[in-house]
């Protein structure tokens, strides 16, 4: 029981106490959803470890193009899509090798595990249908998310801000 009152804490602390701080702000919800989409899609780059920062980047890059996004709710949303992120990489990889009709990389464990010390090449391949099929998806996701997070935080604002009156 200690390790999932430790998860409950940590949730608590790095992730609902945050969102509810970020929404009675008074921010715009749908500002925090576009946020939100942004970082929690760029957290399932199937690149392990570029994550963050490709969130920071892309949120330098549309601040740039006059695109405000809400630094830190992007942030918390890349740290929720973390665990995630590896669960995503086969689908990523089997998009990008179905668009260059490139033939399956075995996915079993072993199988992967053997190719990486056999075949490292082959291993790159795949990172590589995998990234394209992450950059194929990311704006398809990013617009998802958005649509749905909106009523989400829409709800949420009407929630905590009455709370914090």
């Amino acid at each position: 029981m200690p390790a999932i009152t430790s998860v409950r804490n940590w949730t608590q602390t790095k992730v609902v106490k945050p969102f509810k701080q970020y929404v009675s702000e008074g921010a715009e919800p749908s500002l925090l959803a576009w946020s939100a989409s942004t970082g929690f899609v760029a957290g399932l780059c199937p690149l392990p470890g570029v994550s963050t920062v490709l969130a920071l980047f892309l949120h330098f890059v549309l601040k740039t193009c006059g695109v405000q996004l809400h630094l830190p709710m992007l942030l918390l949303a890349n740290l929720v899509s973390v665990p995630i992120e590896v669960a995503c990489i086969l689908p990523f990889m089997r998009l990008g090798e179905l668009i260059l009709q490139a033939p399956k990389l075995d996915a079993a464990p072993t199988a992967i595990k053997d190719v990486i010390f056999s075949d490292p090449g082959a291993a790159l391949k795949g990172i590589g249908h995998a990234l394209l099929g992450w950059v194929l998806a990311a704006p398809f996701l990013v617009v998802l998310c958005a649509r749905l997070l909106r009523p989400v935080f829409a709800w949420a604002a009407q929630r905590y801000m009455a709370y914090s009156l």
